[in-house]
């Protein structure tokens, strides 16, 4: 699960930084900038995707290899520790996840004795992906994965035709 949490910056819409990502100029800078792209993006990539107009994005340094993370109670992070050029990406990644689960095609419950379980377009899926190999196959990451680029570019090709 994703929070807020009271050191986080809130910096428009419903974009927040995490305390910690602002600590050094070098840092504050880079994540000012991956900030400003988020912002840029959003509605650009509401253009493409149905996902929740009230979703929260927060940015911040993820523990793993994680570039980000969408919950479906309507959060999602994206990790400054990534190449700049990979934001877009990411970010048209999670934000697939927030479409999928708002129309339903992603549901994810707790069951006692089991946790927790997704479905699929209705159908339980037994695997939460244990290894890499496992989680690449899950179904919703199948699709996110191969929506991500081609949404970034396209995004992107429209960024740069507004800002330049």
């Amino acid at each position: 699960m994703i929070y807020i949490r009271k050191t986080d910056r809130h910096i428009g819409r419903n974009i927040f930084i995490a305390a910690g990502a602002l600590i050094t100029q070098r840092k504050r800078n880079k994540t000012l900038a991956i900030a400003t792209l988020v912002n840029r993006s959003l509605d650009l990539f509401r253009q493409h995707l149905d996902f929740p107009h009230d979703i929260v994005i927060r940015i911040a340094s993820l523990k793993k290899k994680a570039h980000g993370r969408y919950n479906q109670n309507g959060s999602l992070e994206i990790n400054i520790n990534q190449p700049r050029a990979q934001i877009l990406i990411t970010l048209a990644h999670e934000l697939v996840h927030a479409e999928q689960y708002k129309q339903g095609r992603l549901v994810q419950k707790f069951k006692d004795h089991e946790g927790w379980v997704h479905s699929w377009h209705g159908t339980q899926v037994p695997n939460k992906g244990t290894t890499y190999e496992a989680y690449r196959r899950l179904p919703w990451e199948v699709e996110a994965f191969k929506r991500q680029r081609p949404l970034a570019l396209k995004v992107a090709k429209e960024m740069e035709r507004i800002y330049g």
